[in-house]
């Protein structure tokens, strides 16, 4: 009986490792929108463009936001939600100055995305699987790709009020 509890004390550990690994791989995604509250809140910034990648076989999310005039980019692991990157490219400065400065100084007036995009999921039952901040004709719109149960959408959101804008169903 005495080696009975030694074999288990032994082998115990390497069980409980084994099914831990065994559950990794079918972890939960923390979600794009969890992703863009995780780099507002990170930086006290706003969201231009949100979406899922992979990096050496992770899934990450990037998230692209502006802060006091400056783009940032963040890589969000999809699984645990941690900050794995956060920079400043180097050419953002000339970039902002000649095509985006517009973009990026209405994108500073807006209200965090998250709480636009949380609720447009409950609205729809989906899940938001990418985003793009619009400027068109001085007004803000979100373009995003939405995944219901029925399918996937492109979907044009007001950014200031969250109300759906316009929409075109896709596959």
């Amino acid at each position: 009986m005495k080696n009975l509890g030694f074999v288990l004390a032994l082998c115990l550990p390497l069980i409980v490792k084994g099914q831990a690994g065994a559950d990794d791989g079918d972890q939960a995604l923390i979600g794009l929108t969890n992703a863009v509250a995780i780099a507002e809140e990170f930086l006290k910034a706003r969201t231009l463009e949100a979406e899922m990648d992979t990096e050496k076989g992770r899934i990450v999310y990037k998230v692209e936001l502006v802060h006091a005039g400056r783009l940032y980019k963040l890589t969000i692991d999809g699984q645990n939600g941690k900050i794995l990157r956060a920079a400043t490219p180097w050419f953002s400065g000339i970039w902002n100055g000649l095509f985006a400065g517009n973009r990026l100084k209405m994108a500073e007036t807006l209200k965090p995305a998250a709480p636009t995009l949380a609720a447009f999921e409950t609205q729809t039952g989906g899940k938001v699987q990418r985003l793009d901040l619009d400027i068109e004709d001085g007004h803000a719109y979100y373009d995003v790709r939405v995944t219901t149960a029925t399918g996937t959408a492109e979907v044009e959101l007001d950014a200031l009020t969250g109300e759906r804008v316009d929409d075109q169903a896709g596959n």
